[in-house]
């Protein structure tokens, strides 16, 4: 699961520095570059969410209490991985 995830933060990173780079520019990110970028964050966010949900089942049960930093970490995540520009 690991190197999935690292492949897509290393496409991730790829393409934000074209695109920042673009962007400093002055020039234009094409429709299909901001369809790409849409893309590789919603899939960047799901790999993050889906090694969090595996790891979390091995943390035992001190993880899941409220109070922890791990358990609010585990929902943060879950939160912005449901942000509308991702969903």
């Amino acid at each position: 699961m690991e190197t999935p995830f690292k492949d897509e933060v290393e496409k991730f990173h790829v393409l934000i520095d074209r695109t920042w780079d673009q962007h400093v520019r002055g020039e234009m990110l094409s429709d299909l570059d901001l369809i790409d970028l849409q893309e590789l964050c919603k899939s960047a966010a799901g790999r993050a969410v889906s090694g969090a949900q595996v790891i979390y089942r091995f943390l035992g049960m001190g993880a899941i209490m409220e109070s922890t930093d791990l358990n609010r970490i585990y929902r943060d995540l879950h939160a912005a991985s449901q942000h509308k520009l991702l969903v």
